[in-house]
Order: structure tokens, then sequence, then C-alpha cells
């Protein structure tokens, strides 16, 4: 399977963080807002958009950057899901969290996917002078403007689900 290594690398982080946070919920589930803030549409959709940009440049940390974002959501979703299950409501924290969730999380797996296959590419480039050449690597940079685009989309939709369905977990 082509590129298997950079989705082994971007589940492997996402997964790891979601552990961190589920072993680290029990300390947290006492200091849970009973009546978190709504945000605006906007400020949530521009908060993800700079979290894919990050991502991003984490191609110039050899994608270390990228799966570290990656590990940093994972540890707070599982530790807001296993806060919210150690105070016996994980159920309606998963129905509050899954109707955007299911996007949000979706697009940052998508993006560091795309990110990570650039990563070769930009190194490689950047060794051989052959930026010349960036027009060979077509297919690479195709799949990944695809992915991060896909990305983009996702997020904005989340966004507007998440403001517009917004529920209070209490």
């Amino acid at each position: 399977m082509a590129h298997s290594r950079q989705w082994f690398a971007v589940l492997g982080a996402y997964g790891c963080g979601l552990l961190l946070g589920l072993l680290a919920a029990e300390g947290l589930a006492h200091q849970l807002v009973a009546h978190p803030h709504q945000l605006p549409a906007l400020a949530i959709i521009q908060h993800n958009l700079l979290v894919l940009v990050i991502m991003f440049l984490g191609i110039l940390t050899v994608g270390a950057v990228t799966l570290l974002v990656l590990l940093i959501n994972g540890v707070m979703l599982g530790a807001v899901v296993g806060a919210y299950a150690w105070r016996g409501k994980l159920t309606a924290v998963l129905l509050a969290l899954a109707p955007h969730g299911m996007l949000e999380v979706s697009a940052f797996l998508l993006a560091a996917y795309g990110d990570l296959l650039l990563v070769p590419l930009f190194w490689k480039l950047l060794r051989t002078g052959g930026w010349r050449n960036w027009y060979g690597h077509s297919q690479v940079l195709w799949k990944a403007l695809l992915f991060n685009g896909c990305a983009v989309a996702l997020l904005v939709c989340a966004g507007l689900i998440e403001h517009t369905l917004f529920l209070t977990v209490s």
C-alpha cells in the first residue's frame, strides 16, 4: 500500500493522543465547566483553519509539528470524553461532540496525511535544488492539495454545525 507510513504516523499520533487524554481524564473530571460559552461560527472556523496552517508548516520540521498537533488534539478530545465519562455523562458528551466532531477529526487526519505526503518531496527538492522540476511530482502535489482542500471544506461545515447545534453538557 502506497504511503502507508504516513497513514500509520497520522493514526498513531492521534491514537496515542486519545489514549493519553483518556488516562489523564480522571484528574480533570472535577474541573469541567457546566455551561461553557458559545463561540461565533467564524471564530471556530478561523481557529480550525489556523490549526491546518500550522500543520501544513510542519512540513518544514519533517512532519514533527504536524504529528504534534494531532497528538495534542487527540489528548484534548480524549481528556474531555474521559472526564465526562468519569462523571457518568459519556452519552451526553458524545451526542454533543458527534455532529461536528466526526467532520473535524476527519479533516485534521486528512490534512495531516496530505502534509506528510509532501515532506519527502519538499526535502528532496530542497536537497537537490530541483525546484524547476516540481511539476514532475504533480501527482503527489495534487493529492496533497485534494486532501487539504477537503479538510478545509470539512472544517467549515464542522464550524457551522458546532455553532448552530451547540449543546451544553450539564
